[in-house]
């Protein structure tokens, strides 16, 4: 199953019909964001020597949805995002190589939300990316394609502020990582490999700005600007052997790599 309709699934089950819901739980609330991100990436070799840096602007597209049930707050959403990197590196002889990465990036997340008090909540966040990205060829450089895939976990915090000129405020954070997971390259004049990938930790900072309700848990639509920071560090991966036409040619690794990615959209929600 592809991940668009596993997160397609996981959004749909939130949103089915109020009679699926147990009665501790109340309607749900499904939303669709657009909006942009400002992302960078950083690869860095085992003497810390900075080896790629990409940064580029991507388009985003959200679709969410959540539902408190049981004393808790339950969500799911799927994230894509689209756009190019400026890339700048250096071939395997140490020129420098200046060229352009295309980037494919579906993102879903499921959170658990325990409110301890009217404003404040706790709880856990589970990610899995996948993440295409095709490197363009500069000059005699070949380019070659990677796709990456992780999955991690967070333990965070949210904080709303009900009433503010109006309007409502919410705080996020939320600090975590997770194992190893693999990219799948295709190196020019060798056969596909996938490479083991570090383990990562990450963190991330939201700040939400939202129309307040007139009556609260009532039907109706409402809208949200929100403000996202994350930051993400992959350890190196360990060297996976090279091979050529199924002969032996080499080995390669996946180098420690960071991403920044600071994002803004707006989004619609509607509650059932």
């Amino acid at each position: 199953m592809s991940l668009g309709r596993l997160a397609a699934g996981a959004v749909l089950a939130l949103a089915a019909a109020p009679a699926v819901w147990a009665e501790s739980c109340a309607a749900p609330v499904l939303d669709a964001s657009m909006g942009t991100e400002r992302s960078r990436l950083t690869e860095v070799g085992s003497s810390g020597r900075q080896l790629v840096k990409e940064s580029g602007t991507l388009r985003t597209f959200g679709i969410g949805a959540s539902v408190p049930c049981a004393g808790w707050l339950w969500a799911a959403r799927f994230q894509h995002a689209a756009g190019s990197r400026d890339y700048a590196g250096q071939s395997q002889t140490g020129a420098k190589v200046l060229s352009s990465s295309d980037i494919r990036r579906n993102r879903v997340q499921l959170q658990a939300l325990r409110p301890v008090s009217d404003a404040l909540a706790l709880g856990l966040q589970l990610d899995w990316t996948s993440l295409n990205r095709d490197i363009a060829g500069a000059g005699t450089v070949q380019g070659y394609p990677e796709q990456y895939r992780t999955m991690q976990a967070a333990l965070g915090a949210r904080y709303l502020v009900p009433d503010v000129a109006g309007m409502q405020l919410g705080f996020e954070a939320w600090l975590g990582g997770g194992p190893g997971g693999h990219v799948d390259v295709q190196l020019p004049a060798t056969d596909a490999a996938r490479l083991k990938l570090g383990a990562s930790r990450w963190a991330a900072l939201g700040l939400t700005l939202a129309s307040a309700e007139a009556v609260p848990d009532a039907p109706g639509w409402a809208w949200q600007v929100r403000l996202d920071w994350r930051r993400d560090v992959t350890r190196a991966g360990t060297a996976q052997a090279l091979y050529s036409n199924g002969f032996l040619v080499g080995g390669a690794l996946q180098p420690k790599f960071s991403q920044t990615a600071l994002g803004l959209d707006a989004a619609l929600r509607y509650r059932f």
